[in-house]
């Protein structure tokens, strides 16, 4: 399993899309900046080990890393 996954989704009650799966931190945070900034998805999220670590659909609360 590795460490970093990115989800997106347009649903506000169902993650549907892991979009990668990287152990490398900074490539999971640029790929979601990436993703929010195109504007393709109306939520992204970076979950680590399962946990969501970055948000920002304000109903999906994160944890601090």
């Amino acid at each position: 399993m590795s460490e970093y996954e990115v989800w997106a989704t347009n649903d506000a009650f169902v993650w549907k899309h892991c979009l990668l799966r990287t152990d490398d931190r900074d490539e999971a945070k640029n790929k979601a900046q990436n993703l929010v900034d195109a504007g393709k998805f109306r939520f992204v999220a970076i979950d680590r080990h399962g946990l969501t670590i970055w948000s920002n659909d304000p109903e999906t609360p994160a944890i601090a890393e």
